[in-house]
């Protein structure tokens, strides 16, 4: 049977319609997981480069007493001030950013390995108060890296 002309295109005005409502849809979606991707890389490569700083620092530093305490104080201050520079919205949570050196505190021997660890809760931001909020899960980030100290 063949449609008549005032039916011809029906099809594409219909489908033009369902493509715009779940292209609607899947906007917040696509949003929320390209946002907490972003947060993630930048975590990671603060996480990165601090952890390349650590591992540089000169011997009498790691040999100091109290070295733990100023490697973290070093290692957060570098990751908060990184990821303030990428540009995220969220700040770290005090007490989030860890230095260890071979699994345990450093001071007292040189390492040979030496990790820096970052916890980060995301929290999704970009939600629109009112009956059609989709819900969002909030997301913990843990990243760590071990690089080998060379002083």
């Amino acid at each position: 049977m063949k449609p008549h002309r005032w039916q011809r295109g029906v099809v594409a005005v219909e489908a033009a319609l369902l493509m715009s409502v779940t292209a609607l849809l899947l906007l917040p979606g696509m949003l929320y997981v390209g946002r907490m991707t972003w947060h993630a890389i930048a975590l990671h490569k603060a996480v990165y480069a601090a952890s390349r700083i650590v591992a540089a620092q000169p011997q009498e530093t790691m040999l100091q007493p109290g070295a733990s305490a100023r490697l973290n104080a070093a290692a957060d201050a570098y990751v908060r001030q990184a990821t303030r520079d990428a540009g995220l919205d969220m700040p770290l949570g005090p007490g989030l950013t860890g230095v260890r050196c071979d699994n345990v505190n450093c001071g007292a021997w040189l390492p040979q390995n030496v990790t820096v660890d970052a916890a980060f809760r995301f929290e999704p931001t970009l939600r629109v108060p009112g009956p059609y909020e989709l819900p969002t899960p909030n997301v913990n980030m843990a990243i760590h890296y071990t690089v080998s100290y060379a002083p």
